[in-house]
Protein backbone atom coordinates (compact mmCIF):
# COMPACT_ATOMS: atom_id res chain seq x y z
CA UNK A 1 0.00 0.00 0.00
CA UNK A 2 2.91 2.51 0.32
CA UNK A 3 4.04 1.79 -2.58
CA UNK A 4 0.60 2.40 -4.77
CA UNK A 5 0.15 5.59 -2.83
CA UNK A 6 3.89 7.23 -3.81
CA UNK A 7 2.52 6.19 -7.56
CA UNK A 8 -0.92 7.93 -7.17
CA UNK A 9 0.54 11.17 -5.38
CA UNK A 10 2.53 11.67 -8.28
CA UNK A 11 0.43 10.83 -10.79
CA UNK A 12 -2.72 13.19 -8.87
CA UNK A 13 -0.05 15.95 -8.77
CA UNK A 14 0.17 15.99 -13.14
CA UNK A 15 -3.40 15.37 -13.24
CA UNK A 16 -4.12 18.25 -11.03
CA UNK A 17 -1.45 20.22 -12.66
CA UNK A 18 -2.60 19.00 -16.82
CA UNK A 19 -6.08 19.40 -15.91
CA UNK A 20 -6.78 16.22 -17.25
CA UNK A 21 -7.76 12.59 -15.78
CA UNK A 22 -5.89 10.25 -13.75
CA UNK A 23 -5.27 6.60 -15.05
CA UNK A 24 -4.59 4.07 -12.52
CA UNK A 25 -3.00 0.68 -14.14
CA UNK A 26 -3.69 -2.01 -11.38
CA UNK A 27 -2.91 -5.46 -14.04
CA UNK A 28 -0.13 -6.21 -12.57
CA UNK A 29 -1.26 -5.78 -8.87
CA UNK A 30 -4.48 -7.58 -9.53
CA UNK A 31 -2.65 -10.61 -10.63
CA UNK A 32 -0.65 -10.82 -7.54
CA UNK A 33 -1.66 -13.52 -4.53
CA UNK A 34 -2.73 -11.85 -1.41
CA UNK A 35 -2.28 -8.64 -2.80
CA UNK A 36 -4.71 -5.05 -2.15
CA UNK A 37 -5.05 -2.62 -3.93
CA UNK A 38 -6.10 0.67 -2.12
CA UNK A 39 -9.28 1.96 -2.11
CA UNK A 40 -8.01 5.49 -4.23
CA UNK A 41 -11.41 5.87 -5.70
CA UNK A 42 -12.90 6.63 -2.16
CA UNK A 43 -10.61 9.85 -1.56
CA UNK A 44 -10.56 10.55 -5.74
CA UNK A 45 -13.85 9.71 -7.03
CA UNK A 46 -13.08 10.56 -10.48
CA UNK A 47 -10.05 8.60 -10.49
CA UNK A 48 -10.11 5.69 -13.37
CA UNK A 49 -8.69 2.23 -13.39
CA UNK A 50 -7.20 2.07 -16.45
CA UNK A 51 -8.23 0.32 -19.98
CA UNK A 52 -6.58 -2.79 -20.28
CA UNK A 53 -5.91 -1.61 -24.13
CA UNK A 54 -4.65 1.00 -23.55
CA UNK A 55 -1.93 0.15 -21.13
CA UNK A 56 -1.22 -3.24 -21.99
CA UNK A 57 1.80 -1.94 -24.21
CA UNK A 58 3.40 -0.37 -21.12
CA UNK A 59 2.54 -2.69 -18.82
CA UNK A 60 5.28 -5.24 -17.21
CA UNK A 61 3.10 -7.74 -18.34
CA UNK A 62 3.45 -7.18 -21.71
CA UNK A 63 5.32 -8.77 -24.09
CA UNK A 64 9.13 -7.27 -24.06
CA UNK A 65 9.79 -6.84 -28.12
CA UNK A 66 6.02 -5.22 -27.77
CA UNK A 67 6.82 -2.73 -25.23
CA UNK A 68 9.83 -1.86 -27.07
CA UNK A 69 8.05 -1.46 -30.23
CA UNK A 70 4.93 0.72 -28.61
CA UNK A 71 7.36 3.48 -27.26
CA UNK A 72 9.46 3.72 -30.53
CA UNK A 73 6.15 4.54 -31.99
CA UNK A 74 4.75 7.27 -29.49
CA UNK A 75 7.98 8.86 -29.73
CA UNK A 76 6.49 9.69 -33.77
CA UNK A 77 3.18 9.25 -33.05
CA UNK A 78 1.69 12.96 -32.96
CA UNK A 79 -0.86 11.71 -30.42
CA UNK A 80 1.15 9.73 -28.38
CA UNK A 81 1.73 8.72 -24.77
CA UNK A 82 4.77 9.82 -23.40
CA UNK A 83 6.80 6.66 -21.46
CA UNK A 84 8.34 8.16 -18.53
CA UNK A 85 10.69 5.50 -16.33
CA UNK A 86 11.60 6.96 -12.86
CA UNK A 87 15.18 7.93 -12.26
CA UNK A 88 17.35 7.57 -8.98
CA UNK A 89 18.11 9.78 -6.88
CA UNK A 90 14.86 12.23 -6.29
CA UNK A 91 15.80 15.40 -8.90
CA UNK A 92 14.10 18.57 -6.52
CA UNK A 93 14.23 20.07 -10.16
CA UNK A 94 10.65 19.37 -12.03
CA UNK A 95 11.09 16.95 -15.06
CA UNK A 96 9.27 17.19 -18.02
CA UNK A 97 5.91 15.18 -18.04
CA UNK A 98 3.18 15.94 -20.80
CA UNK A 99 -0.68 15.25 -20.17
CA UNK A 100 -0.32 12.21 -21.68
CA UNK A 101 2.08 10.04 -20.36
CA UNK A 102 2.70 6.70 -18.65
CA UNK A 103 4.37 6.93 -15.50
CA UNK A 104 6.67 3.87 -14.26
CA UNK A 105 8.49 3.39 -11.13
CA UNK A 106 7.78 3.76 -7.00
CA UNK A 107 8.58 7.94 -7.16
CA UNK A 108 9.61 7.49 -3.25
CA UNK A 109 9.56 11.02 -2.45
CA UNK A 110 7.48 13.83 -0.80
CA UNK A 111 8.49 16.41 -2.97
CA UNK A 112 7.05 14.76 -6.33
CA UNK A 113 3.44 15.88 -4.83
CA UNK A 114 4.03 19.18 -2.46
CA UNK A 115 1.29 20.66 -4.28
CA UNK A 116 -1.31 18.28 -3.40
CA UNK A 117 0.41 17.37 -0.33
CA UNK A 118 -2.44 19.33 2.26
CA UNK A 119 -5.66 17.76 0.02
CA UNK A 120 -4.08 14.73 0.29
CA UNK A 121 -3.22 14.12 3.69
CA UNK A 122 -6.71 15.77 4.43
CA UNK A 123 -8.13 13.09 2.38
CA UNK A 124 -6.49 10.12 3.77
CA UNK A 125 -7.28 11.13 7.29
CA UNK A 126 -10.96 11.06 6.75
CA UNK A 127 -10.85 7.69 4.76
CA UNK A 128 -8.78 5.94 7.59
CA UNK A 129 -10.56 7.27 10.68
CA UNK A 130 -13.41 4.94 10.51
CA UNK A 131 -10.69 1.90 10.36
CA UNK A 132 -9.44 2.71 14.16
CA UNK A 133 -10.86 0.13 16.58
CA UNK A 134 -13.25 1.70 19.04
CA UNK A 135 -10.94 0.19 21.83
CA UNK A 136 -7.27 1.81 20.48
CA UNK A 137 -6.87 4.93 22.32
CA UNK A 138 -3.79 7.41 22.19
CA UNK A 139 -2.52 10.11 23.62
CA UNK A 140 0.05 13.01 23.08
CA UNK A 141 3.37 10.41 24.31
CA UNK A 142 1.97 7.26 21.84
CA UNK A 143 4.48 5.98 19.76
CA UNK A 144 3.73 3.93 16.54
CA UNK A 145 7.20 1.85 16.58
CA UNK A 146 7.02 -0.79 12.97
CA UNK A 147 9.03 -3.63 12.42
CA UNK A 148 8.91 -4.40 8.77
CA UNK A 149 10.48 -8.06 8.42
CA UNK A 150 8.73 -10.31 5.83
CA UNK A 151 10.45 -10.65 2.29
CA UNK A 152 12.88 -8.07 3.27
CA UNK A 153 14.61 -10.86 5.42
CA UNK A 154 15.33 -12.13 2.23
CA UNK A 155 15.23 -9.37 -0.49
CA UNK A 156 19.18 -8.13 -0.79
CA UNK A 157 17.82 -4.89 -2.04
CA UNK A 158 16.54 -4.13 1.33
CA UNK A 159 17.67 -4.82 5.09
CA UNK A 160 16.04 -5.66 8.30
CA UNK A 161 16.74 -3.66 10.97
CA UNK A 162 18.32 -5.04 14.20
CA UNK A 163 16.76 -5.07 17.78
CA UNK A 164 19.21 -2.10 19.05
CA UNK A 165 18.56 0.10 16.23
CA UNK A 166 14.51 0.58 18.17
CA UNK A 167 15.87 0.99 21.42
CA UNK A 168 18.17 3.57 20.31
CA UNK A 169 15.94 5.07 18.31
CA UNK A 170 13.74 5.14 21.46
CA UNK A 171 15.91 6.68 23.61
CA UNK A 172 16.57 9.70 21.04
CA UNK A 173 12.98 10.21 21.04
CA UNK A 174 12.56 10.05 25.28
CA UNK A 175 15.60 12.62 24.91
CA UNK A 176 13.02 14.95 23.13
CA UNK A 177 9.74 13.87 24.92
CA UNK A 178 10.03 12.65 27.80
CA UNK A 179 7.97 9.06 28.75
CA UNK A 180 6.34 7.89 26.00
CA UNK A 181 3.74 4.59 25.55
CA UNK A 182 5.25 2.68 22.43
CA UNK A 183 2.65 0.75 19.95
CA UNK A 184 4.41 -2.45 18.24
CA UNK A 185 3.58 -2.80 14.68
CA UNK A 186 4.93 -5.86 12.71
CA UNK A 187 3.97 -8.12 9.97
CA UNK A 188 6.15 -10.33 12.70
CA UNK A 189 4.85 -10.32 16.25
CA UNK A 190 6.69 -13.73 17.42
CA UNK A 191 10.55 -12.14 16.17
CA UNK A 192 9.44 -8.83 18.36
CA UNK A 193 8.10 -10.66 21.17
CA UNK A 194 11.78 -12.40 21.11
CA UNK A 195 14.53 -9.83 20.53
CA UNK A 196 12.87 -6.34 21.23
CA UNK A 197 13.48 -5.42 24.78
CA UNK A 198 12.33 -2.08 25.75
CA UNK A 199 12.73 -0.33 29.18
CA UNK A 200 9.23 1.56 28.34
CA UNK A 201 5.24 0.62 28.59
CA UNK A 202 5.00 -1.59 25.10
CA UNK A 203 1.48 -2.84 24.04
CA UNK A 204 1.95 -5.05 21.00
CA UNK A 205 -0.78 -4.88 18.53
CA UNK A 206 -2.59 -8.17 17.03
CA UNK A 207 -2.63 -8.91 13.10
CA UNK A 208 -5.35 -7.13 11.37
CA UNK A 209 -5.86 -5.33 7.59
CA UNK A 210 -3.60 -3.06 6.33
CA UNK A 211 -5.87 -0.46 6.14
CA UNK A 212 -6.49 -0.95 10.10
CA UNK A 213 -3.07 -0.80 11.43
CA UNK A 214 -2.33 2.18 8.93
CA UNK A 215 -5.26 3.47 10.63
CA UNK A 216 -4.18 3.09 14.07
CA UNK A 217 -0.36 3.85 13.29
CA UNK A 218 -0.99 7.01 11.51
CA UNK A 219 -3.10 7.99 14.95
CA UNK A 220 -0.04 7.80 17.11
CA UNK A 221 1.64 11.17 17.69
CA UNK A 222 5.34 10.13 17.46
CA UNK A 223 6.78 7.55 15.12
CA UNK A 224 10.00 5.06 14.85
CA UNK A 225 10.01 3.34 11.59
CA UNK A 226 12.20 0.91 9.53
CA UNK A 227 12.88 1.35 5.66
CA UNK A 228 9.29 1.18 4.77
CA UNK A 229 7.30 3.18 2.41
CA UNK A 230 3.67 1.68 4.64
CA UNK A 231 5.25 3.46 8.27
CA UNK A 232 6.81 6.04 6.23
CA UNK A 233 2.83 7.05 4.89
CA UNK A 234 1.62 6.61 8.57
CA UNK A 235 3.97 8.83 9.96
CA UNK A 236 3.44 11.68 7.17
CA UNK A 237 -0.56 11.16 7.45
CA UNK A 238 -0.34 11.24 11.29
CA UNK A 239 1.90 14.43 11.58
CA UNK A 240 1.33 16.68 14.11
CA UNK A 241 2.56 19.96 15.34
CA UNK A 242 5.23 19.00 17.81
CA UNK A 243 5.59 15.16 15.93
CA UNK A 244 8.89 13.26 15.92
CA UNK A 245 9.74 10.79 13.16
CA UNK A 246 12.75 8.53 13.63
CA UNK A 247 13.82 6.19 10.76
CA UNK A 248 17.17 5.11 9.18
CA UNK A 249 19.00 7.16 6.97
CA UNK A 250 19.81 4.63 4.28
CA UNK A 251 16.37 3.00 2.84
CA UNK A 252 17.72 0.42 0.21
CA UNK A 253 20.66 -0.81 -1.65
CA UNK A 254 20.39 0.03 -5.47
CA UNK A 255 22.70 -0.49 -8.22
CA UNK A 256 25.13 -1.37 -5.43
CA UNK A 257 24.71 1.94 -3.91
CA UNK A 258 22.75 2.72 -0.78
CA UNK A 259 20.29 5.31 -0.97
CA UNK A 260 19.00 7.15 1.44
CA UNK A 261 15.34 7.59 2.67
CA UNK A 262 12.36 9.45 1.32
CA UNK A 263 11.77 13.35 2.26
CA UNK A 264 9.93 14.21 5.44
CA UNK A 265 9.53 17.08 6.58
CA UNK A 266 9.06 18.33 10.42
CA UNK A 267 11.01 16.75 13.19
CA UNK A 268 12.43 13.68 11.65
CA UNK A 269 15.44 12.53 12.51
CA UNK A 270 17.91 9.95 11.12
CA UNK A 271 20.07 6.92 12.21
CA UNK A 272 22.85 5.84 9.77
CA UNK A 273 22.52 1.85 10.42
CA UNK A 274 23.69 -0.01 7.67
Amino acid sequence: LGNQLFQYAIGKQLAVQHHTQLLLDTAWLSGQAGATVFPFQAIDPVATIAPRQLVEPFATTANRWRRITRRIINTYWPHRITFIRERHPYRKVSFPAPASCYLTGYWQHSGYFTAISDWLRSSLQTLLRPYVPSAFHVDSQSVCLHIRRGDYVTNRRYHTLPAHYYASALQLLQARVGPVQVYVFSDDPDWCRQYLTLAEPVWFCPPAPALVHLAQMSSCSHFIIPNSTFSWWASWIGRKTNSYTIMPLHWQRRNGRLTEAPGLTRHSLTIPYR
